[in-house]
């Protein structure tokens, strides 16, 4: 049995670029520059609080028995302290270009463009 035949070869050539092409797809991802990250915090689906992320903060939403303690640093986000039973938010670290979600808080802060002085945010016609 001859093991590199015509359909081996193809076979593994048309793996590698699948490969590759997902190393690419995921830099350019990971590696997205958001100009004026603004960070928004929701609770329940409502927007709480808009945070630009160039200026470093940190605040505690939530009460005693659902609490999340978000720092900004550094242009970007974290969840550093909650008490949902898995903290994978915490674990998510900072964030500038990406989501983090605490599902058993019922939180999400999103990053989103935020709008400098100067430019326009919709065009009407």
């Amino acid at each position: 049995m001859k093991l590199l035949t015509k359909q081996n070869l193809i076979f593994f050539v048309i793996i590698a670029v699948i490969f590759a092409g997902s190393l690419i797809a995921w830099h350019l991802i990971n590696n997205t520059k958001i100009e004026n990250p603004v960070a928004e915090i929701y609770k329940d689906g409502e927007l709480l609080y808009t945070f630009d992320l160039s200026h470093e903060r940190g605040t505690s939403i939530g009460d005693k028995r659902h609490y999340n303690i978000i720092e900004i640093a550094d242009g970007a986000i974290g969840v550093t302290g909650a008490n949902c039973p898995d903290e994978i938010c915490v674990n998510t670290g900072f964030v500038s270009n990406m989501p983090i979600i605490c599902v058993p808080n019922r939180l999400e802060i999103r990053i989103v463009g935020g709008n400098s002085d100067n430019e326009l945010d919709a065009v009407a016609r």
